[in-house]
C-alpha cells in the first residue's frame, strides 16, 4: 500500500493538516495528542506534565482528556 508521504501519520503525532485544525480551532474536550498539538508540544512533554500535576485532567479508564480552559491555564503560568 502506498501512500505520499504527506499524509502518513504516526502512531506519536497527529498528521500536520489535523493539527493544524486543532490549533486554530480547538475542540472544547482534547486528548492527549490533540492537547500537545494545540500547545505545540511532544505528547511524552505533555505526559509529563501531568505527572508533574501541573495540568488539570480526567481519566477514562486509560484514556486522559483535557479541558481546553485547563490547557489554556497552563500556557498562562509560565
Amino acid at each position: 500500500m502506498n501512500t505520499p508521504a504527506n499524509t502518513k501519520t504516526s502512531k506519536y503525532r497527529l498528521a500536520a493538516d489535523k493539527a493544524a485544525i486543532i490549533r486554530t480551532n480547538p475542540p472544547h474536550n482534547m486528548t492527549v495528542m490533540e492537547g500537545a498539538a494545540y500547545l505545540g508540544i511532544s505528547p511524552r512533554k505533555l505526559r509529563d506534565i501531568i505527572q508533574a500535576r501541573m495540568v488539570k485532567h480526567a481519566r477514562l479508564g486509560s484514556r486522559i482528556i483535557f479541558r481546553r480552559e485547563y490547557l489554556d491555564a497552563l500556557l498562562t503560568v509560565g
